[in-house]
C-alpha cells in the first residue's frame, strides 16, 4: 500500500543540494528498508516512492549511532528529479545514521550529512492486530492531510510495511515543556512568541472547523528555539459546517487536567474547549515546563474547577499574561474567547513588549 498523500515540495525538500552523476531524468525512490527490492508505491503526482521500515532489534537509547547494515532504520536512495533542476539523494549502505527513540516517534537524521531534510517517522505498533489502532492512526493522518500551516506539523505521507508508519516534517528541538525545563534561562519575550505562534496556529484550525482535543506543551514542538508548531492530531475532529462542537460518545483515555469543564461533564469539544486547554498549555509555558496541578486527582481538578478556583500565577509570568490564562478559563463556554480574540490580544502584547 503506498502513501495516501504527499506534496512534491516535501519530496523535493528531502532531495539532496548535490546533482547525482550522470542522470537528468531519474524518478525520485526513498527507500527505508531492508528489502533488497522494495515494492514501489506510487503519489497521486506520478513521482514513485518506496516507504518500508525494519524494526529489528533497535537499542532504544537516546542517541545510539549504528550501521546502516545492521539491525537499524537505514536509509538509501535513487535520484530525484526536482522541477527546474535534478537533485540527488545518494545514500549507501556505508552511511553512519542516528537513530532516536522520542516518545511514539522514531526520529531517523545525520546520513554523512547529505540530507537536507530531516523526518520523523510514526510507527504504529501493534502487535495485538486491533483495527482500531490501525484506524487512530489513519484517522490522524486524515486530518494532517488537510492541514496546511507554518504552525502546524507537516504530514510528509503515510504508507504500510511491517507496520503503519506516519512521516512528518522533523522539529529538531522537540517538545515545548521538556525544552523549556531544560533551558530556563529563556526570556519571557520569547514565551511569548511561542504561544502566540501557536495561537495562530489554533486559529487556523478554528477557522478550518477542526478541534484539537489534546492541545499542551507536549504537543508543541520546536524547529528552533524561535519557531513552534502544533502536533499529535490523534484525537482531532473535523466539524461538518452546521456544527460547532463535537461530542465524543464514550470517555477515552482522556488528559483531563488539560480539558475544558463541558468536555469532562458532557464529551462536548469545540475550538472553545481548544482554548481552556490553550490557556493551560500557556501556564505550562511561563512555568517552564512544570505540570499542571501538580500531585491532583483528576477528580480533585474538576472539583476545583467547579467551586471557581484555578492554579495560580507561574512565576514571574507577567500580569497581562495570566489575565488572559484566566480569560481561557471562563466557566461558560459561550462565554469564552475564540481563537481569533485570543490571537489577536497576544500579538498586541508581543509588539509591545519588542518595541
Amino acid at each position: 500500500m503506498g502513501f495516501h498523500y504527499v506534496a512534491q515540495a516535501d519530496l523535493e525538500l528531502l532531495a539532496s543540494s548535490n546533482p547525482p552523476p550522470s542522470t537528468s531524468q531519474s524518478v525520485g525512490i526513498i527507500s527505508i528498508s531492508h528489502h533488497a527490492q522494495p515494492p514501489p508505491f506510487f503519489f497521486s503526482n506520478g513521482a514513485l516512492l518506496s516507504l518500508s521500515v525494519k524494526l529489528g532489534n533497535i537499542g532504544w537509547k537516546a542517541s545510539h549511532p549504528l550501521q546502516a547494515s545492521e539491525d537499524t532504520l537505514s536509509l538509501c536512495g535513487r535520484y530525484f528529479h526536482g522541477t527546474g533542476s535534478t537533485r540527488g539523494l545518494c545514500f549507501t549502505g556505508e552511511d553512519y545514521l542516528e537513530v532516536r527513540r522520542f516518545g511514539k516517534f522514531l526520529v531517523c537524521y545525520d546520513f554523512s550529512c547529505r540530507v537536507v531534510k530531516t523526518v520523523a517517522v510514526k510507527i504504529l505498533k501493534n502487535e495485538a492486530n486491533d483495527p482500531a489502532l490501525k484506524d487512530e492512526l489513519l484517522a490522524e493522518a486524515n486530518v494532517m492531510q488537510q492541514l496546511d500551516n507554518p504552525y502546524i506539523v507537516r504530514m510528509i505521507g503515510i504508507c504500510e510495511a511491517e507496520s503503519w508508519m506516519l512521516v512528518m516534517e522533523m522539529a529538531e528541538l522537540g517538545p515545548l515543556n521538556k525544552y523549556l525545563q531544560q533551558n530556563r534561562h529563556v526570556k519571557d519575550k520569547n514565551i511569548i512568541e511561542l504561544v502566540h505562534q501557536v495561537s495562530m496556529g489554533m486559529k487556523y484550525l478554528e477557522e478550518c472547523n477542526f478541534v484539537h482535543r489534546d492541545l499542551a506543551a507536549r504537543n508543541v514542538l520546536l524547529v528552533t528555539q524561535h519557531y513552534a508548531k502544533i502536533s499529535d492530531f490523534g484525537l482531532s475532529k473535523a466539524l461538518r459546517a452546521d456544527e460547532n462542537y463535537y461530542k465524543a460518545q464514550t470517555h477515552g483515555k482522556w488528559p483531563v487536567k488539560w480539558y475544558a469543564p463541558e468536555c469532562i461533564n458532557y464529551y462536548k469539544f469545540s475550538s472553545k474547549s481548544d482554548v481552556w486547554s490553550f490557556g493551560v498549555l500557556m501556564w505550562e509555558a511561563f512555568s517552564y515546563g512544570q505540570k499542571p496541578y501538580r500531585g491532583m486527582k483528576g477528580s480533585e481538578v474538576t472539583a476545583m474547577l467547579e467551586k471557581g478556583e484555578r492554579m495560580g500565577c507561574p512565576a514571574g509570568c507577567p500580569r497581562e499574561m495570566y489575565d488572559l490564562m484566566n480569560l481561557c478559563w471562563t466557566y461558560d463556554v459561550e462565554n469564552r474567547p475564540g481563537f481569533a480574540a485570543v490571537e489577536l490580544r497576544l500579538r498586541n502584547y508581543y509588539y509591545d513588549v519588542v518595541n
